[in-house]
């Protein structure tokens, strides 16, 4: 909660649920991280986190980045990752979930590259790179 400091050029690999687990007006910077085989998720930015995470290797994982109930100011940024290999999606945005997305490269994440779901949440997408699965972006309705 409430955390922040950098966190540059690391390898994390196979934990339980989350590698990064960003919540409670966390706001740090995390970049040139290499994050493989996480059980649930890469990075999950939740309960109002902040941050940017810029230039990470994310693959192996459940989802690659999730994004939720983040209406904190300023959004998470996410910029210049590549996601791959992910089982649900390479970007997950749910429960009011926001955030700002730039030129991230997602591939091979099946079945959606990007699923967005509830009707509050609220990302920005620009000048992403999107290939190589079934759905490139997945937005869902989900009535409350």
């Amino acid at each position: 909660e409430g955390g922040g400091g950098m966190y540059n050029n690391n390898l994390m690999l196979g934990n339980a649920t989350t590698a990064v687990d960003v919540t409670v007006d966390a706001d740090p910077v995390v970049q040139r991280n290499h994050i493989y085989g996480n059980w649930k998720h890469c990075i999950h930015v939740h309960k109002q986190g902040k941050g940017k995470y810029m230039h990470n290797h994310l693959a192996h994982a459940i989802q690659g980045i999730c994004v939720s109930d983040s209406r904190a100011e300023p959004q998470p940024e996410f910029e210049k990752n590549m996601i791959f290999s992910c089982t649900e999606a390479g970007i997950m945005v749910t429960d009011a979930g926001q955030g700002v997305f730039r030129r991230n490269l997602l591939t091979r994440n099946f079945p959606a590259q990007v699923v967005v779901k509830t009707m509050y949440s609220s990302p920005h997408f620009e000048a992403n790179e999107v290939f190589d699965a079934s759905i490139g972006f997945l937005l869902e309705h989900e009535a409350e």
